[in-house]
């Protein structure tokens, strides 16, 4: 998925700063309803546009004369694209447009094997859908009065924007960013939809604009904010979860959703990813953020790591710092958190986790040295593991929570799909098993998910085979021990979580694969889903 992100297109614009939700009712900008064919006729010049440029659709299959590709363009209000953007960004926030590519791109070149995608001869679908792209002509309107030019030209830039990012195109590194600048604006300029054109001269110059045909498509539709949707307001927010190594954050995390969503363990970097969980209540809506370990970063994965963890304390409304009541003083890692959520402006929460293994008193000196560092919204001693404290825990965040709508679907639990969760299970099953003889060099990925179903289509179940990565060949011997024993055991181990949280038998297979320095390789980062 990909955001729209700071625009630098051209020196003269402004930031592009996305609007919260509730603040969106205060712009006096006239807001008149999207003018549908004319959207519809706009899409398909960029489109051309683009096309002709980047020859895009040469990079694809070809093998059947009937094959097309889409890409559905969906037209949102403010409040969807909100909504989109709370869920898979963690940004409560409007924002202009959001992209989410179906295949694996790496600046326009396919990098994923397609092929068990495409449709079979006796098929009676004869396309593949390349992305989805979410676009809000709205906010399109306000930023194209912030920079000065038409909201057709707007409306162009964005539109080529997500689709570079469809195609393997970003701006994280510096790099990437120039690149994708300079193909915005080569493409944006070939086209001749300039600034300096009025909206009724852009308009004009789209209508006019020959088009042609090509092997990709729109498929557009224009979907409207439920007028039914409740209004009521409630406390909601998003809630930063940090904390060393063996703190307790995944246990929480745990123990509020009533299942496993993160994998627990005394080691380091267990968690790797941002993991959401959302806990609804009658008055509240709370979105846990479980961050990856404070950690002192030594590869490309850990600075990932650690931008995550950043990154979830700037968009959160509250940051839970978890921490081991047994400790004698505040680890150095913990007091730059700290600083960083009070430079923020965020509300801290001390959790001080396994109050159940010391004496009250031991802890005082403790809670005395945090006072000393921050002016804390609250401090709740906890045993995480017990569930104790665990209810005044929500009352203190909910109590520092903005007032506001549902960010999200009352439905909706966690972000972690069952293809995440079954690559977790096993990986907490490897730490676990391997002990100290193979350190954190270990990922998983899960290479297939093939899933059987009645005639009542309840699943009865399902065959999963999973790649483990190592990056030294001596590993592979140590994964799979003497004669085969200990990879056996690891697969009993990993199939019976497996079994317990899908609810059907399974087959699981796993498979030792060495990628040598795959922790520092962009590439590998990329297909293992953390970049």
């Amino acid at each position: 998925m990909k955001g729209s992100g700071t625009r630098k297109t051209m020196p003269s614009q402004p930031k592009n700063v996305e609007i919260r939700p509730e603040e969106a009712e205060k712009t006096d900008l006239p807001i008149e309803p999207v003018d549908v064919d004319y959207f519809r006729i706009l899409a398909d010049c960029i489109l051309t546009a683009f096309l002709r440029y980047t020859g895009m659709d040469v990079a694809l299959p070809t093998a059947d004369p009937r094959l097309h590709y889409v890409i559905n363009l969906y037209v949102v209000t403010p409040e969807r694209i909100a909504e989109i953007n709370a869920i898979h960004r963690q940004v409560n926030a409007i924002t202009d447009v959001i992209t989410f590519p179906a295949f694996q791109w790496e600046e326009g070149r396919l990098c994923e094997d397609i092929t068990p995608w495409l449709p079979s001869a006796k098929s009676e679908i004869s396309r593949i859908t390349l992305g989805e792209i979410f676009i809000c002509p709205e906010q399109a309107k306000i930023q194209a009065v912030e920079y000065g030019h038409s909201l057709t030209r707007e409306l162009g830039f964005l539109l080529i924007h997500s689709l570079l990012h469809t195609f393997g195109y970003d701006h994280i590194s510096l790099h990437d960013t120039e690149m994708m600048e300079r193909l915005q604006a080569e493409i944006i300029n070939d086209l001749g939809l300039g600034r300096e054109l009025s909206e009724e001269e852009a308009r004009r110059f789209c209508l006019t604009a020959p088009l042609k045909a090509h092997r990709i498509a729109w498929e557009v539709s224009f979907i409207e904010q439920d007028q039914n949707e409740t209004e009521k307001k409630i406390k909601s927010g998003s809630v930063c979860l940090i904390g060393r190594p063996n703190a307790g954050k995944s246990t929480i995390l745990n123990a509020l959703a009533g299942q496993v969503l993160a994998i627990t363990s005394y080691k380091a970097q267990t968690t790797r990813r941002t993991i959401r969980y959302v806990h609804n209540t009658p008055t509240a809506q709370i979105i846990f953020l479980d961050t990856p370990g404070i950690h002192r970063p030594e590869n490309m994965l850990g600075e990932l790591m650690q931008t995550q963890l950043n990154e979830a304390i700037v968009r959160s409304d509250c940051v839970l710092l978890v921490t081991d009541c047994r400790q004698k003083s505040v680890p150095p890692a913990e007091r730059i958190v700290i600083k960083l959520a009070k430079e923020e402006g965020k509300p801290l929460i001390l959790a001080l986790n396994k109050v159940d293994l010391v004496e009250k008193t031991v802890v005082l000196p403790l809670i005395a040295a945090y006072n000393e560092l921050a002016d804390w919204a609250g401090i709740v001693p906890i045993s995480a593991l017990h569930s104790d404290g665990l209810d005044i825990l929500l009352e203190e965040i909910i109590r520092v929570l903005p007032e506001g709508r549902r960010l999200l679907p009352d439905d909706y639990f966690t972000d972690q799909t069952e293809r995440e969760l079954v690559r977790e299970l096993v990986r907490e099953v490897l730490l676990t098993e391997l002990d100290q003889e193979v350190p954190h060099s270990l990922d998983v990925m899960v290479s297939a998910f093939t899933e059987r179903f009645d005639s009542a289509d309840k699943r009865i179940g399902a065959k999963i085979s999973c790649d483990i990565i190592c990056d030294r060949e001596s590993h592979r011997p140590i994964i799979l021990g003497r004669k085969g024993k200990r990879i056996r055991k690891i697969g009993s181990l990993a199939r019976q979580r497996c079994e317990d949280m899908l609810e059907c038998p399974i087959y699981l297979d796993l498979q030792v694969k060495v990628q040598p320095g795959w922790r520092n390789k962009r590439g590998d980062l990329q297909e293992l889903g953390y970049v």
